[in-house]
């Protein structure tokens, strides 16, 4: 089992995960639901109205340091957007591939994950 860490609004009056990073198996895993504390415990007529939130650059380079440290300490770190609204998550997917571009791989041509019109998973 692995430690799924979470970046989601924050509320005195709430309960929701911490942003902790940690890694407790080979594998580090982050998802990151997006920060919109309107419609986070609210019901929605969908996922996407309920993750409605688009990540600022400065907002994504807050997870640079933490990311890096999972990268060290795990044998495969996966970061998963499920800012669903539009298309939030490939958007800040592809922003945060650039800010550790050092550390993602290719997908085969040179380009970051998310520049690609199309994309073949197995």
């Amino acid at each position: 089992m692995s430690y799924v860490s979470v970046d989601a609004p924050q509320f005195a009056e709430r309960l929701t995960m911490p942003p902790i990073a940690e890694v407790t198996s080979g594998v580090a895993y982050v998802r990151f639901h997006g920060r919109n504390r309107d419609t986070y415990f609210a019901r929605t007529e969908t996922a996407a109205d309920r993750f409605d939130y688009l990540y600022t650059p400065d907002e994504l380079c807050e997870w640079e340091g933490k990311l890096r440290d999972l990268a060290g300490a795990a044998d495969e770190t996966y970061v998963m957007f499920n800012n669903c609204r539009f298309d939030y998550a490939p958007r800040n997917a592809a922003e945060m591939a650039e800010i550790l571009a050092d550390l993602v791989d290719p997908l085969g041509d040179g380009e970051l994950p998310g520049h690609h019109e199309e994309q073949t998973l197995f």
